[in-house]
């Protein structure tokens, strides 16, 4: 069994999304990856690195090979041809689904930011609920910035960087608010210090 610190934003949690959405074959998901999170987010990873995911979330049982009706049983595995479809087991869909939930962090990574913006859910509620624990998360994280002291020249430039970062995470939530236009979508205010 996998836990949810193997779960992080990778190629292996988008190949899982892309399964939730429906079975597919490597080479099929290689395609969808790229019109899911190539142009214009620049996420770019070879298909090698496709399989590799394939063969990790199989070898943890968070896929198992699909079998359409009239199909007969799957093939043994490393028998299995170049067109061997897969599913998103149980275990697979409820790891998903409480990676989606877990609030993130104040400085999330792109990949992070798709898997979630694409796999989340499109309705604006969970996705206004979303924005909401990630604010949360960066005025925290801006507050705790704000009490460590910067002696030096070196730590004040590095805590001024962090602080920038999370900032611009603000205004980046400011905007996605904007664009869900819901009543309870006031612009962030951090505290200056």
């Amino acid at each position: 069994m996998v836990g949810n610190a193997e779960l992080k934003p990778s190629a292996r949690l988008a190949v899982l999304g892309l399964l939730l959405e429906r079975p597919g074959w490597g080479y099929e998901l290689v395609t969808r990856f790229d019109r899911t999170f190539g142009e214009p987010y620049d996420w770019r990873i070879t298909s090698a690195a496709i399989y590799q995911a394939l063969r990790y979330l199989e070898r943890t049982g968070l896929i198992v090979p699909h079998v359409d009706e009239g199909e007969g049983a799957p093939e043994e595995p490393g028998q299995r041809g170049m067109r061997q479809p897969y599913r998103v087991s149980g275990l697979g869909a409820r790891m998903m689904r409480e990676w989606l939930a877990a609030p993130m962090s104040s400085s999330p990574s792109q990949e992070e930011v798709l898997i979630r913006l694409q796999f989340r859910g499109a309705d604006d509620e969970t996705l206004r609920a979303m924005l909401k624990r990630h604010a949360e998360a960066c005025l925290a994280e801006l507050e705790r910035i704000a009490g460590v002291p910067a002696r030096t020249r070196m730590e004040r430039l590095v805590k001024e960087e962090r602080r920038l970062v999370v900032q611009a995470r603000l205004s980046w939530v400011d905007f996605a608010r904007a664009e869900l236009r819901g009543p309870d979508d006031a612009r962030i205010r951090p505290i200056e210090r």
